[in-house]
């Protein structure tokens, strides 16, 4: 897990703009680079700890950033969902394929705030990340838009706290086949809210956050 203190990277309380937010990722690059083995799921949470202002350059310049560079790792299907706006073929910081699960930590209200009103409007979701362990996060809460049905899929994983397609929609049977399923649980994991791994020819998934919390 990586853990970015954004108060300690920049020492001041608001941040704004696009070259702020890239400069805290040139910074962090080395270590979102490091991951080993490269496949291996990397955590990184965005501290704003500390942190009064932001606007939507600095968001889209940090957490869309790593969202995409997560996206890209999970599919060949790329620059879906209008994220690809952000990926000018002649910028230096064009996002890069990096299995990584962003989340943000410590909002403030007025950057909570900012950072609903960019989500909804490209209806992406967020994890805030509420206590976590050096290694895995516990509890967290929902930012932005996430439509019905991925919210129930989503909902029931963390009841279940893992499982397959099959075994969830044994489990939870509503009038949608397990491809379906298998459907939903590969848009929550290009959305980076769910990590998964591989046992003889089946994917197991898991929330990235245990529990979550409302409100």
């Amino acid at each position: 897990m990586l853990i970015i203190e954004i108060l300690r990277q920049h020492k001041r309380n608001q941040v704004l703009g696009a070259t702020l937010g890239e400069a805290l990722i040139s910074n962090a690059r080395p270590q979102l680079l490091q991951s080993s083995p490269p496949s291996a799921d990397q955590i990184v949470i965005l501290d704003f700890l500390g942190i009064k202002d932001t606007n939507s350059s600095y968001l889209k310049a940090t957490f869309v950033w790593l969202l995409l560079c997560g996206e890209l790792s999970a599919s060949e299907q790329t620059m879906t969902r209008g994220l690809a706006d952000d990926a000018d073929e002649g910028d230096p910081f064009k996002p890069i394929p990096l299995n990584v699960f962003p989340l943000v930590a410590h909002l403030s209200r007025n950057v909570s705030q900012e950072l609903d009103e960019l989500l909804n409007g490209r209806k992406l979701p967020c994890l805030e990340a509420i206590t976590w362990t050096k290694d895995r996060v516990i509890s967290a809460r929902l930012h932005g838009y996430l439509d019905e049905p991925l919210s129930r899929t989503f909902s029931n994983l963390i009841e279940s706290g893992s499982g397959t397609a099959t075994q969830l929609q044994a489990q939870y049977p509503e009038m949608i086949t397990p491809n379906a399923w298998s459907n939903r649980l590969l848009e929550l994991y290009r959305l980076r809210l769910i990590q998964r791994h591989k046992e003889s020819r089946e994917w197991i998934y898991q929330p990235v956050a245990k529990e979550l919390i409302n409100g």
